[in-house]
């Protein structure tokens, strides 16, 4: 059994061929019996054709694990490829701090697959040129965070049937498709996933919801969108993904493409960019207001109403009282509003 137990530390590598400057390949087969465990690979500058670091590991018994790569610099057709072809087994991986710039073939940054627990991709640059993003897959819980992914492609990322993605204070920049920025598909359910934090600029669809998830929780984004900030795809139907009012939505784009196909939806944001839910001691007599707002009555007393809504956007628009608390006129006028009387506009 060959134990392999290492750090490489080097000022530079030469340019290499297809094949790739690390590899970390013990075992051929799924019988071989050989380990790779507690990898640094650090603080190199590197030029490859082919692969910065591989990593493939068949055999479930003896699976790559406690792998670091951190602080590297310079460009190849992959920077890190695990598990090509969702064949392999490998555990513990964090990939922080470093520099890619592609410009080799597809260039592609990562090709990840079957990483089981504990991977952590956090604090790198990619400005690569190749056409392909990142693709993660068959990952449980994996962390991504606060990178830095500014290339002209049609993907940046892609989730594969990952499950309890945390995605959150990326920058995601000049990705122009309908395919979306950042994806979730899949050929199986997954959930848990939480994308909170990230700034989406210039996009034309932010975020792609292309296979059912449950309990997604969306929240706290910058969303610069030239379409749909959030698509929810037709295979996604009865998704529960929380869309919540955390989110602001810019660009010519409205915030959620099919919000029908969604299980519910979280903010009144996913069907009309620009409606709010806020409170207040009278109804708004000044200020901009999309139809749909809901003013909610933040001194509520018996006789009285419960919050007041827009149902004409302007400065400030025209509101109606809803949610009768006791008997007042406005309260008697909103019952003859239920009886499809006129509706006029409430006067302070």
């Amino acid at each position: 059994m060959r134990i392999a137990r290492f750090g490489v530390s080097c000022p530079q590598s030469r340019p290499v061929g297809r094949s790739s400057c690390i590899d970390l390949e013990p075992n051929k087969t799924t019988s071989g019996s050989d380990i790779v465990e507690d990898v640094w690979i650090e603080g190199n500058v590197f030029y490859s054709e082919g692969l910065f670091i591989n990593s493939l590991c068949p055999n479930d018994g003896f699976k790559n694990r406690r792998i670091t790569i951190s602080g590297n610099k310079g460009r190849s057709s992959f920077f890190f490829r695990c598990n090509s072809n969702d064949v392999g087994n490998t555990e513990d991986v964090i990939i922080t701090d470093n520099v890619y710039y592609g410009s080799v073939g597809s260039a592609r940054m990562f090709s990840v697959s079957k990483i089981v627990k504990g991977l952590k991709i956090q604090g790198n640059k990619d400005f690569g040129t190749g056409s392909s993003g990142w693709y993660i897959a068959n990952a449980f819980a994996p962390i991504i965070c606060h990178n830095h992914i500014e290339a002209a492609r049609s993907i940046e990322l892609s989730f594969w049937n990952c499950e309890r993605v945390l995605f959150s204070g990326n920058v995601i920049k000049d990705v122009y498709s309908s395919y979306g920025a950042v994806r979730f598909v899949g050929d199986s359910a997954t959930g848990g996933h939480m994308v909170t934090s990230n700034a989406f600029i210039h996009t034309d669809y932010s975020c792609l919801i292309g296979a059912v998830v449950a309990k997604m929780t969306v929240d706290g984004n910058q969303f610069d969108a030239e379409r749909f900030a959030v698509q929810i795809d037709a295979a996604a139907v009865g998704s529960d993904v929380r869309i919540m009012p955390g989110n602001v939505f810019d660009g010519n784009g409205s915030p959620v493409g099919s919000p029908e196909r969604l299980a519910k939806a979280r903010s009144p944001e996913v069907l009309a960019k620009g409606t709010t839910v806020s409170w207040a001691n009278a109804v708004p007599a000044a200020g901009d207001w999309v139809r749909g707002s809901i003013v909610y009555n933040a001194l509520p007393s018996a006789p009285g109403v419960l919050g007041w809504v827009c149902v004409s956007g302007g400065s400030p628009g025209v509101w109606e009282p809803f949610g009768a608390i006791g008997l007042t006129d406005e309260t008697a006028r909103l019952q003859r509003n239920s009886l499809d009387r006129p509706v006029h506009p409430v006067q302070n």
